[in-house]
């Protein structure tokens, strides 16, 4: 009875896939890829799946291949054993805040026969678009699948580390030293600033000074320098080519007082008059 009832499951999703490739005829699929479910886009063959009305959805802050990010043509599956209850394409640029969610479909009826159950452990799998491989994929954290959950986990890693141990920070048999946090957090990137505050703002500033905020850097941009700006503009430390005030108290003005004595005048406010008395007589 329980023989029949599995060949006629699997004859159920032949029939679906078949139907989906003969709906969705216009839709031309690379070697390698299928019609996904709904008939409205390609799907790596093996990451196929049927809709559910029970569905979590697991968030991974980052997902790499050998210590590199996937590509934006790679793929994430989600197993039950060896049943694929969910896929996503994991191109972050369609994701909220770059931070990609795979769905995990639960058991809903005869069509997701084999899929996850309340406290069921969910594996991965990594399609790489570029030679068209599966890739056994191990996240930060198991976190058992329930309904309508949202875990968000630290990473998603293929890699081919001999023990297959990983620690926090995604490193072969690492200790988690790699990206602990000033607070002790893994995976998290608080920082000391240079004043030794957890998460504080001081930063060091072009003169190595911690919160000196470039004050001994002179204008010349010379840490320690002695070159200053003169009330001209000019910057140098040359204390003998700074220039005067003109008569008109203007910095580096060109005014003159003229030989009367007025500011920018040109003598002829005081030109002598030249008087003539002639010569007495001696009556």
């Amino acid at each position: 009875m329980k023989g029949d009832l599995r060949k006629n499951i699997k004859m159920i999703k032949y029939f679906n896939i078949l139907l989906l490739i003969v709906l969705s005829y216009g839709i031309d699929c690379d070697f390698g890829y299928i019609i996904n479910h709904t008939g409205d886009y390609c799907i790596p063959e093996n990451f196929y799946y049927e809709s559910s009305t029970l569905q979590a959805a697991y968030f991974f802050l980052s997902v790499s291949i050998e210590g590199n990010p996937v590509s934006s043509e790679d793929w994430v599956g989600a197993f039950n054993g060896n049943i694929c209850v969910g896929a996503r394409k994991w191109d972050t640029n369609e994701c909220g805040n770059g931070v990609c969610e795979v769905p995990v479909l639960g058991y809903s009826d005869s069509s997701t026969q084999g899929y996850m159950l309340p406290n069921q452990i969910p594996t991965f799998k990594i399609f790489r678009h570029s030679d068209s491989s599966y890739l056994d994929a191990y996240p930060s954290e198991n976190i058992p699948w329930s309904n309508f959950g949202v875990p968000i986990i630290n990473y998603l890693i293929y890699s081919t580390c001999a023990s297959n141990i990983f620690d926090d920070c995604g490193e072969c048999d690492g200790d988690g030293s790699t990206c602990s946090d000033c607070d002790g957090i893994n995976g998290l990137v608080t920082l000391e600033d240079c004043l030794g505050f957890c998460g504080g703002s001081a930063t060091t500033d072009l003169c190595g000074v911690c919160d000196g905020g470039n004050a001994s850097l002179d204008c010349a941009e010379v840490c320690g320098g002695t070159a200053y700006i003169d009330n001209c503009g000019a910057c140098d430390n040359n204390t003998e080519n700074d220039c005067m005030q003109d008569c008109n108290g203007e910095w580096g003005g060109s005014a003159v007082e003229d030989e009367c004595g007025e500011c920018g005048g040109n003598g002829s406010t005081c030109s002598s008059i030249e008087l003539s008395f002639g010569t007495p007589s001696n009556g």
